[in-house]
């Protein structure tokens, strides 16, 4: 994932962050780890959406966690989400696992593997 809008962006208008890094941007990771289990919908039980404005995420397969991070590692509290109802909502209760608490780790390397980027 690179931000490529320091090389195009207006004097004046701001990049999302500097020298192509995505920095500080939501990232979610999709999985279906159990086909049996309900989908998650992406709404919280009060009918919004989980982290945000993000409420538009629709799926057109089954997805039952969703990993929810920043772009930017140690920001925030990164979490993977389940299903709480029949509906696919989800909590920040029961349907909410903290990536600290789960074990579960993610890291952030500067870099390109490419050549260049097109």
């Amino acid at each position: 994932m690179v931000n490529t809008t320091d090389t195009w962006a207006r004097e004046g208008d701001g990049s999302l962050s500097d020298g192509g890094r995505v920095l500080d941007v939501p990232l979610i990771l999709a999985l279906s780890i159990d086909p049996s289990s309900t989908s998650i919908s992406a709404l919280n039980t009060e009918g919004g959406a989980i982290w945000g404005k993000l409420n538009t995420i629709k799926f057109d397969t089954h997805v039952d966690r969703l990993l929810y991070m920043s772009g930017k590692p140690g920001l925030g509290e990164p979490a993977m989400f389940t299903a709480v109802d029949a509906k696919g909502n989800t909590n920040y209760t029961t349907g909410c696992n903290l990536f600290n608490t789960s074990g579960i780790e993610y890291k952030m390397a500067e870099g390109n593997m490419c050549s260049k980027v097109k």
